[in-house]
């Protein structure tokens, strides 16, 4: 119910070989294309892949040493991606084409944390030093790969169409380890020997993700010079993995092994129907219905969704449009609204869990300047209803519940204004764009039923890039900012020591208002300047220097509680602090 990203993939060459690429210190990558048969089957394939060792070095972003003779704390971070892309099209004819593509891509966050206590205690007859060692690990991994067949059909030079049969996979996998040791030296016996007197060992594993299997068709149809009809319809048969979990612990109360696994098999349906029509020289208008339809745990769920835009000519540089649409989604995001690493987990509709649905409407103005210049502005106001959120409690690292036991639904705003402004020509082109909005959520069950900022709510979001070139040198910079995420943070912790339970220890947090707390904000400076060389024997190669995050802001990505001799305090852990880079680029 938010947004849509369309991407199309690249065609290979069909008259000649080509390459394209670049190599730097923090990644790679490299495009390959051209003719199998000429002028009738092309190839393109492209890779990408980061330095592990160089983004490691620079991504050390949580690091507090207090050089004293008992206590001292260190940690790092770790990230990585890579993606890789193909794609061969093939000409039977005039009227039949084909193409078969694929994508698959990886990202791996972890990080580390090392906290060392010791002290001395005098038993009455000797001394004897304790020193208490708690290590925790933890990270992200997620990913997607995909492949389709693509047949594209010419009917009629007023008529064609696209059939496409697809598989896609999502896969996020979320884990966290503890391990809080005391250990005691005797020196009576030798300094140099530890016994262990407590162990607290936890370790938790979650895979989860989505996979796919699609059919589709799609028509483009213009009957008339001014309409331009599409139609078409796709099945989906979803497999989603909302909880494969392992559990253990080795503590002085217990010593256990526990698995989950949970899936949940969905077909889902859909149909449309649109015309681009012009009514008039100066009004042209988008009139659709979507159906879609979810069929799950012996449940069929259905809807209707209207969807109408329209853009009106006031002069030919300033016109006005507007757009009414309604929607239904049958996947949810469940988030944690609480600190920690973050976790995003897919869930379906249910038998218990009723599809979301949506009602937004907008109206903007937009005015062109000698088509040097373009500027708009843009209000929207959406309203959501059946909307996913965690119960007071619950998270993602709850384990013993099925999730659907574990959420609430309700419902939800978003509204706002965009206004963009750009500089399309000239040797000094470039853009500026600011958002202000706000989305919320109620929920009966939660936040005493009262409304709160939902955890992406961001009240003011600037960005403003620029560029400007000078014959074969081209320079440039980008700054963003954006108000910080919503979290809700414990205002208390209580301690309860429950040995017939099974678990020992148990903390009992007292949570706040729900989001009542904001991250800092994140911003940041990038900086780039690039030189071009043209030859007409090797192509077009260009050197590119760097400066990411340029003034090092140390923004948020998580917090999280870290706690050391009984004293409990909030950390802060950062992505990417200011990162040098210098590449070569190279296109023959």
């Amino acid at each position: 119910m938010s947004s849509v990203l369309d991407i199309s993939m690249k065609e290979g060459n069909m008259q000649k070989f080509g390459a394209e690429g670049s190599i730097g210190h923090v990644s790679a990558k490299l495009t390959l294309e051209g003719p199998i048969v000429k002028d009738k089957t092309s190839f393109i394939v492209s890779g990408r892949r980061s330095h592990n060792n160089a983004l490691a070095a620079n991504l050390i972003t949580y690091i507090s040493l207090i050089n004293d003779e008992i206590t001292r704390e260190d940690g790092n971070a770790n990230y990585y991606f890579y993606d890789l892309t193909a794609k061969i099209n093939h000409r039977f004819s005039a009227n039949d084409r084909i193409y078969l593509s694929a994508y698959m891509g990886d990202d791996k966050y972890s990080s580390q944390l090392r906290q060392y206590h010791r002290y001395t205690i005098d038993t009455g007859e000797e001394l004897k030093d304790i020193v208490r060692d708690f290590q925790t690990d933890g990270g992200l991994k997620w990913g997607n790969s995909a492949a389709a067949f693509r047949w594209n059909h010419v009917f009629s030079p007023q008529l064609f169409s696209n059939t496409m049969l697809s598989y896609s996979r999502y896969r996020f996998n979320n884990w966290s380890k503890r391990d809080y040791i005391d250990k005691i030296i005797d020196y009576k016996k030798n300094p140099t020997d530890t016994t262990i007197i407590y162990r607290d060992y936890y370790e938790f594993l979650h895979d989860s993700g989505v996979k796919d299997w699609s059919i589709k068709t799609d028509f483009d149809y213009m009957p008339l010079p001014n309409h331009y009809i599409r139609f078409g319809a796709d099945a989906i048969h979803h497999t989603y993995n909302v909880g494969s979990e392992s559990i253990s612990r080795l503590s002085r109360y217990d010593d256990y092994n526990e698995s989950s696994l949970s899936r949940i098999y969905a077909w889902e349906y859909s149909a449309y129907f649109e015309d681009d029509v012009k009514l008039t020289e100066r009004l042209k208008a988008n009139v659709g219905l979507h159906w879609s339809a979810f069929n799950v745990e012996k449940k069929f769920y259905n809807s209707l969704q209207p969807r109408i835009s329209a853009r009106y000519l006031i002069t030919p540089q300033l016109s006005v449009k507007a757009s009414y649409s309604r929607m239904a989604q049958y996947v949810y995001l469940l988030t944690n609204a609480g600190i920690g690493m973050p976790s995003d987990l897919w869930v379906p509709s249910t038998a218990r869990i009723r599809p979301q649905t949506s009602d937004q409407a907008a109206i903007g103005l937009a005015q062109s300047f000698r088509e040097i210049y373009e500027v708009s502005l843009e209000g929207y106001y959406k309203t959501m209803s059946n909307v996913l959120e965690y119960r007071e409690g619950s998270g993602f690292f709850n384990a013993g519940n099925r999730w659907e036991q574990k959420v609430v639904q309700g419902k939800g705003r978003s509204y706002g204004m965009e206004l963009y402004v750009e500089k399309k020509t000239g040797s000094f082109t470039g853009w500026v764009g600011y958002a202000l909005s706000w989305t919320d959520r109620q929920f009966d069950e939660l936040n005493n039923g009262k409304r709160f900022p939902y955890k992406y709510d961001r009240r003011h979001d600037f960005s403003i890039a620029l560029t400007h070139r000078i014959e074969n040198l081209e320079m440039s910079c980008a700054w963003v900012y954006g108000t910080g995420n919503c979290v809700t943070l414990p205002v208390g912790i209580y301690h309860a020591d429950i040995p017939i339970s099974g678990t020992g220890d148990i903390r009992f947090y007292d949570y706040g208002e729900r989001n009542s707390y904001r991250m800092k904000a994140y911003h940041r400076l990038d900086l780039s300047i690039t030189v071009t060389f043209v030859n007409k024997k090797w192509g077009e190669h260009k050197v590119a220097v760097g400066l990411y995050n340029a003034y090092n802001r140390k923004n948020p990505f998580y917090i999280d509680i870290e706690n050391i001799t009984e004293k409990h305090k909030f950390v802060q852990y950062s992505l990417f602090p200011i990162i040098p880079s210098i590449s070569y680029h190279f296109k023959f």
